[in-house]
This record gives C-alpha cells, structure tokens and sequence, in this order.
C-alpha cells in the first residue's frame, strides 16, 4: 500500500519547526529566561543614570549640536520678508563703514520704503551715537514720524520703523524670571529712541561650539525695563500688536488680540525655553545679493536708494536693513544649516527669527503649506526617553546574540533617527546623541553579561556533559553548537576503538544483590574511565558492563594506537589489583578488543537524539574482538599491530573467526606483565 502524502497540517509543523531551531540557533539565547530578564533590566537600570547624570551635567554638548544640525533642511517662506543688504557696492558708494554714512539717506531710504507701503522697516544698524551734523537726525527722526502715521493710540497706520537695542552684561541673578537680565541696554539716541516705533534688541549668545541656534526673545535690566528682540518685535509691529499684547505663561509666549479684556483670544503661542529663549529654524542656506534661489529676496542698499528696485518689491513687507555680502565687516555667525565655508549675517538671522514666529502657529503654517517651526524636547522628556531605551533595550538584548545585539542596535538608532527628522517636521526637536549613548552603553553592557553568563553556563554544561561522555566530546559538541553545525553527518578518518567487556557478568549478577552489582560495575567503571582519559581517550558509552572508547577523535593525535594499547593493558594491570583487595567473592575479570582503522565518526542519529560516536567495520571488529577475548587478555587487530610490532611484544598470535565475517582474523594477544 502507497505512503500517504503529507497532509496540509503535517507542513507548517515541519517548516515550524526548522524556523524555530534557526530562530535558536542564529538569533536567540533563550535559557534562563527570568535570569536574563533580571539581568537585562538591572542592565538598563545602570546605564539609564549612568547616561541620566551625563545629561543632567550637559556633557557631550558639541557632539550633540551637531547631530541635531543634520535635522534642518530648507524649507518654504511666507514671502513677507525683504532684506535691504550694507554691501560692499553700498559701502564702496556712501562710506566705509555705517556709522560714517549721512543719516539723511535712512530717511531718504524711509521715505521710498513708506511710499511703497511696506508695513514695518528694521534697521539692524546702531544709532546709540548722535551725528555730528544734527540736520541729519533731524531728517531720520521726521522720516520716521512721517512714515509712522501715528494714530492717538500710538500704533502706527503707516510703515513703522524698528531701531536696535543691545545687551550690556549679563547678570547672574537668584530671581525666578525667565527673563536674562543685563546691567544695562544700550539705546539709539533720545530722539530717535522716542520716534521708533518700538527697539528691538539684537543681543546673541553662540552655543558652546561657536554656531548660533537660538535667541533670547526678552532681555531686560535689573529695572524692569524689557526690550523684545528684534525678530520679535519686528513681527509685532507687522501684526499691529502692542507690547501689552504679548505673555509669558506657563513656557509659552503668548500674543493676545486683547489682553485686558475677560474674553481675551489668542493669537499665537511660542513656546520657548527658560530665559525665553526661542530655537530658531533656518529656512535655507545663508542668502546673497542677485541669487535666484535665494532663502530671502536682497537688495543692494545703494541700488534701492537710486531707484533700480520695483517699490511693489516691498508693499506690505517687513523690510530688514542691515549688514550682509560686506567682506570688511564682520556680524557673520555659524549656524546650522550653513556649509563650513559660509556663514549668515545677523540681518537674515533676524529674518529667520521673524519667519519662525510667524509660522509658529501649527494651523496655519500647514494651512500655507508652511513648516511648523521645532520646539526643543524637555528636559523631563529626554529623561524619561533615556530610561525608556535603556530599560527596553536592556531586556531585548540579553536575549539575542552578540551579532543580532548589534544589527538590533543600530536598526533602533536609524528608526530613532529617521522617527526624530520626521518629528523635526512636524515641530519637534528631539535629542538624538544621548538615545544613541544608551543603546551603545546597553548593547556593551550585555554583550560583557552575556559572555560572563555564557562562559558560566558552558563550564556547567561541560563538566555536566563530562560526566556521561568525555571531557573532549563534550568540548566538541559545545563547538559545533556555538558555531551552528551541530547536524547529522560525519567525517571519515583512522581511529583506534577499544571495547572492554566483563568476563561471566550474567553469572555474577545472579549472586550479588542488585545493588551490589551497581557498586561493583561503578567501582572498575570509574578506574577504567580514568585509565582512559590519562591516556587521551575518548569514552563513547557504557553499555550494560561494557565500555567503549576511542582516539584519533574529536581532535586528530599522534600514536593513537600505542595509547590506546597501554591504555588497555594499565587497565588489565588494575583490575588485578582490585581483585587482589577481594573487595567480591568473585574476581572480576574483563576482555579487551582494539582495533585501527578508519571509520565515519560524528553526529550519528536523529534530529531529536544525537550522539557523537564513530561507525563502521573497525568498531564492529574492536568489539567482536572484545567478546572473544579471554579473561585478563587484550585483542589486537592487525591494523593496530602495525603500529606496535617494533615496540611492543605480544603474549602469542592466534587467528580468530570473528561474526559476519568470512575468513579468519589474524590476531595479536597482548597480558600485562606479571
């Protein structure tokens, strides 16, 4: 009758099961799992304050600017922003340097900025010092008045004009503001201070690595008094708002329609960081006078003022004047989206902080198909990030292989990576070094837990396994495990057998007690397991009240046949003197047979039972020869003999008839020495 095919069900067990001793064998540790996952979490635990106090000391700070640098990418802009550049075609036509300039052109300047409607006109440039010539302020000062079109209100129907403001020292103070507080504010002049729409402060700090990332939306002096930055109060003014306008609650700048009324709206919330500093996206790479794909549009000052420039350039722009292609003047910052090679200046930084604002405002910068401007993580964030990675990491990985440890390390770092550039996206900025430092610290942590666990466990498995095979087949198997190959199959090579049987076992059991006949085979089993190891030999099995051994495997030796015989005849020797202590009634005596030859050692069985063990001709001959041998005797085959004829003499040759086999067998018996 036909073997039934495999059913459907029979399938996926087969295929279940070969997944399971790949998953085993390639990917997983799996023994001890409550152990591991102690270990795992004790792990995370460790390097989750190890990483938690170098965050908390802001180490590594360079390092990780820069990672979070890679982050930015150009990005559209409103259109509201024009930059009017102090080049070097502007100083080459009106003075070296703006200070020395006739201030008469700011208000020619205003006046044409005023007559092409543009909403509010930010001067980057300092006026804390009078002109020598006071018809030149006089000018500036009624420029600005006229633009203005002041209202009774004090707000401007007009062009508003912004002058600058600068920061003297910072004050170290113990008051809980979020406000950086200086010992003074330098101001323009009294009159052009009271014609200005509003100041704005253009006071910086550089990260530790010299590049400039943020700004301080507020600065004020120990007084009270507080000047927004320019960027900010740029935008304030585009959006008609008043100083009055604008809170700070609870980490969020707020700008209110109408703060003194009940029912207040708001119109926009920044958040921003302790000290109200504002992270500042950069729309694109640093911009240039003539450049077609600009981040900003910019004019040359001097082509403005005579007239080269449509004037619906700048209706209802922000209009930012300020120092920027003037290779002899300095105001240049390194910052993140810029090549090493180039820098910004100051007046397109503004730029920057005013397009940030403006697209602040979730809704509506996706409305416009704008980008939503990064706030930074939290510092209680990045915490509990730190934590999260160490902790699941630290038991995910106690449970791989060091090679799978390190793909599944670097596989969360890239998703990490790819999940923080899209929260850069939508708002977001993420710390990126420290998660990173925590799967490297984990990854370390566990591959050392692992190999100390792992060696602990081979010596236990080893010594157990030594107790039933020997210590080299134990060794091998470990081996074949550790890299895998712990499959059927074998390997051809010439190896020494030897089987040694007791002689009357039958009839000797019959009188003893059961457990004395177990105390009797332990006691010359273990002489004879001794005897054997001393001599390099390998013990396959004991079957019943015979042993079985071998050499030339696992690992290749020299003179195998000699060992194996002086192996056999110390053993004959020993069981002498057991005899002779009449430990039993009845001496006890064994057979010995060896044999040399090749054979096909290895994995021999099946997939649910191996044993390492040799097959073949020369096995069945040593063990042939080990049941016709006499008591006290030793058997050896020809082969073996080979080896020992010029060094060893034996007791007689004889031929012998062994099963299965058709002719006689040339034997050589060999005694111990009386």
């Amino acid at each position: 009758m036909a073997t039934p095919a495999p059913t459907t069900s029979d399938r996926p067990r087969k295929f279940q099961s070969n997944w399971q001793r790949f998953v085993s064998r390639r990917i997983l540790t799996a023994q001890h799992p409550a152990r591991r996952l102690l270990r795992g979490v004790l792990i995370g635990i460790v390097v989750a304050l190890m990483v938690s106090f170098a965050l908390y000391r802001d180490w590594f700070l360079d390092i990780r600017l820069s990672l979070k640098d890679n982050l930015y990418s150009s990005a559209p802009t409103s259109g509201n922003i024009v930059i009017i550049a102090v080049d070097d075609k502007s100083l080459a036509a009106l003075g070296r340097s703006p200070a020395d300039w006739n201030r008469a052109k700011h208000a020619q300047l205003i006046q044409f900025l005023a007559q092409a409607d543009a909403r509010v006109v930010t001067f980057d440039l300092f006026f804390d010092v009078a002109s020598e010539d006071t018809a030149e302020d006089a000018a500036l000062v009624d420029a600005m008045n006229e633009a203005c079109q002041p209202t009774p209100l004090g707000t401007c129907r007009g062009t508003e004009v912004i002058l600058a403001a600068v920061g003297g020292q910072l004050i170290d103070t113990e008051q809980t503001s979020t406000v950086g507080t200086y010992s003074f504010i330098s101001h323009p002049t009294d009159a052009l201070d009271k014609a200005a729409g509003r100041l704005g402060h253009v006071t910086v700090h550089l990260d530790r690595d010299g590049s400039l990332r943020d700004v301080p939306l507020f600065i004020q002096t120990i007084d009270g008094e507080q000047i927004p930055t320019l960027g900010l109060a740029s935008y304030l003014s585009y959006q008609r708002l008043d100083d009055a306008s604008v809170r700070y609650e609870d980490g969020e700048l707020r700008f209110y329609i109408d703060p003194a009324s009940p029912e207040y709206t708001v119109v926009r919330k920044l958040p921003a960081e302790n000290f109200a500093r504002m992270l500042v996206y950069y729309f694109g790479e640093p911009s240039h006078i003539d450049e077609a794909n600009s981040t900003y549009p910019v004019y040359s000052y001097i082509d403005v003022l005579e007239g080269r420039v449509p004037a619906e350039d700048f209706a209802n722009k922000v209009v930012l004047v300020g120092v920027l292609d003037a290779s002899a003047l300095p105001d240049r910052f390194p910052v993140p989206i810029a090549p090493a090679n180039d820098r910004m200046y100051g007046v397109e930084f503004h730029a920057n902080v005013i397009e940030t604002i403006y697209q602040s405002d979730d809704k509506a910068a996706r409305t416009a198909g704008l980008k939503v401007p990064p706030v930074p993580q939290s510092t209680r964030s990045e915490y509990m990030v730190v934590a999260l990675f160490a902790l699941m990491a630290g038991m995910l990985f106690s449970f791989l292989r060091w090679y799978m440890t390190l793909v599944a390390a670097l596989l969360a770092y890239f998703l990490f990576f790819i999940y923080a550039g899209l929260a850069f996206t939508n708002g977001r900025l993420l710390e990126i070094f420290f998660p990173g430092m925590t799967l490297v610290l984990v990854f370390v942590g566990t591959v050392i837990s692992n190999y100390v666990f792992e060696e602990r466990r081979r010596a236990e498995i080893n010594d157990l396994f030594s107790r039933y095979v020997s210590t080299d087949i134990a060794q091998k198997i470990l081996e074949s495990y550790d890299r895998g190959e712990l499959e059927l199959g074998g390997e051809e090579r010439e190896m020494t057998v030897m089987f040694a049987d007791v002689r009357g076992f039958t009839t000797l059991s019959e009188g003893l007690p059961p457990h004395e006949v177990v105390r009797m085979l332990n006691l010359f089993l273990e002489r004879m397991n001794e005897i054997v190891l001393k001599h390099g030999g390998a013990i396959n099995k004991y079957i019943g009240d015979n042993l079985m051994a071998f050499w030339n495997a696992p690992y290749f030796q020299d003179d195998h046949a000699w060992k194996a015989t002086q192996a056999a005849l110390e053993l004959l020797e020993a069981i002498k003197d057991i005899n002779a202590e009449q430990q039993f009634k009845t001496p006890v005596q064994f057979g010995i047979g060896i044999n040399t030859g090749i054979a096909v050692v290895g994995n021999i069985g099946s997939q649910q039972r191996l044993e390492y063990t040799p097959i073949g001709d020369t096995v069945n001959v040593a063990s042939r020869l080990s049941g016709v041998a006499e008591g006290g005797a030793c058997l050896v085959g020809p082969g073996t003999y080979i080896y020992l004829a010029e060094r060893l003499q034996p007791a007689r040759q004889i031929s012998v008839r062994l099963k299965g086999k058709a002719q006689e067998l040339v034997v050589y018996e060999f005694r111990p020495q009386a």
